[in-house]
């Protein structure tokens, strides 16, 4: 924790100079990891960030904040976590993002949360770059792969 006097640039700033070359960032807790996450956001460092942790990101300025950041240091970046949890503003920031996938040439872990259409997922893969090799899923509408595949089916007759 930071004392009260002390900013994350304060604190940060140092560490970027000294250490130009770090990879990953945490925090000990949430209030500190959205401090970090807006200095990110505005920062000018040439940071080679590959992994940026995400708490739980219930909070939806919080998830805007952690999609900003992470479309920052895409060409770096190695995991990425997207989520449609029917909120308009989650739901359209992660198509944006989403959207933008092949910019995101270093890409290794894709993870996808909540409740996404099997056809939009579909294209989401699609567009990961070749770099992607692990995929993680925590829901789908199971609906919608249903009927999914009943379109496939239909087809293919």
């Amino acid at each position: 924790n930071f004392l009260p006097a002390c900013t994350v640039a304060d604190v940060v700033k140092p560490i970027f100079k000294h250490c130009p070359n770090i990879e990953e960032l945490r925090a000990v807790n949430i209030d500190v990891e959205r401090q970090l996450w807006n200095y990110l956001m505005l920062t000018d460092e040439p940071l080679k960030l590959t992994k940026i942790i995400e708490n739980e990101m219930e909070d939806r300025i919080y998830y805007s904040l952690y999609l900003t950041v992470a479309y920052k240091f895409k060409t770096h970046l190695h995991q990425l976590c997207l989520q449609f949890d029917g909120s308009d503003d989650s739901y359209h920031a992660s198509l944006l993002v989403g959207y933008q996938l092949q910019k995101f040439s270093s890409l290794k872990h894709l993870s996808i949360h909540t409740l996404c259409p099997f056809k939009l997922m579909e294209t989401l893969l699609d567009d990961c770059p070749e770099t992607t090799k692990k995929l993680t899923v925590n829901a789908i509408d199971v609906r919608d792969l249903v009927e999914t595949r009943q379109s496939w089916s239909n087809q293919t007759q």
